[in-house]
């Protein structure tokens, strides 16, 4: 990974961060795999699906981007600007 020094890790300090995906990629896994069980599955299915894009939807109208430090593992937020700063830095 590159040395950037846009974000850095509010617990830690360290600026070894990474888009964090592991939400929207299970809520996405799940509804594909409920799609498959009868019944129970038909219903949970399309809620996931819903709960994914919703999720989504709710975190690019506020303008958020989820990270994750891959030193201490914190979760933590930051805007859409300082996003795009990071990933023009990062390469």
């Amino acid at each position: 990974m590159t040395e950037q020094q846009v974000i850095n890790c509010p617990k830690c300090g360290s600026n070894k961060v990474k888009e964090n995906l592991i939400i929207k990629k299970v809520l996405i896994a799940a509804a594909l795999i409920f799609f498959f069980i009868p019944v129970i599955g038909w219903i949970a299915g399309p809620i996931m699906a819903l709960t994914a894009w919703s999720g989504n939807r709710a975190a690019k109208k506020k303008g958020i981007k989820p990270m994750k430090c891959d030193d201490c593992k914190n979760v933590f937020q930051v805007d859409e600007d300082k996003f795009v700063e990071f990933k023009k830095q990062i390469g």
